[in-house]
């Protein structure tokens, strides 16, 4: 869930144009690895990625890829201000992906990132995962995209970028979803479910 309030705010900061955004973990199957091969197919497109550095996967090629800047792990108390720098965020997640302690989350995982980007309105690109479809719908709130192909995950954010006014009503949509998934909303269905019993 998110709290829609903190997103709801004016825009007063200046985007980066031409730029990707991804905030997150970096643990095995979250898609930092795919990042940075979009990274090599997209070289027009620069490619911001927030996490804690010392979870990098070690193989990544850093030396080859000049249009990736890495930046450490942001409190999430100004992830909102954040993201209103930018236009489109990744949500490259695998089939198969792993929290802490390499725990495999693959068939529970609700990222919080994904309801950060739906309040904020961004121009979401998410990998086509069955265990959030119940949310995220492409074409209406994101663009869902086969998370092992990368040439439809270069195609589409090209797409987006060479025309951002078409992506107006899918922003406004991605706002509507996530005021359904407010913490206050989740409060209230959980006291609906469990007070009534006691």
């Amino acid at each position: 869930a998110v709290d829609f309030d903190q997103f709801n705010k004016k825009n007063m900061f200046k985007k980066y144009k031409f730029t990707c955004l991804y905030i997150g973990s970096f643990h095995k199957g979250k898609g930092i690895e795919q990042i940075y091969g979009l990274a090599k197919l997209c070289p027009k497109i620069q490619f911001h990625i927030y996490g804690d550095k010392k979870f990098l996967p070690k193989n990544l090629d850093h030396a080859q890829v000049k249009n990736i800047k890495l930046f450490n792990y942001v409190n999430y108390s100004k992830i909102p201000s954040l993201l209103n720098k930018y236009e489109v965020a990744l949500m490259p997640l695998q089939k198969k992906n792993f929290g802490r302690g390499n725990i495999d989350i693959s068939d529970s995982t609700s990222p919080m990132k994904m309801f950060d980007y739906l309040a904020s309105g961004k121009i979401l690109l998410a990998s086509k995962l069955s265990v959030y479809n119940h949310i995220l719908m492409s074409g209406y709130n994101c663009f869902l995209i086969d998370p092992k192909n990368l040439t439809r995950w270069k195609d589409q954010i090209y797409k987006v970028f060479n025309n951002l006014s078409k992506s107006k009503k899918l922003k406004v949509n991605a706002k509507k979803t996530a005021m359904k998934y407010t913490w206050q909303l989740r409060v209230k269905k959980i006291e609906k479910k469990y007070l009534n019993k006691l």
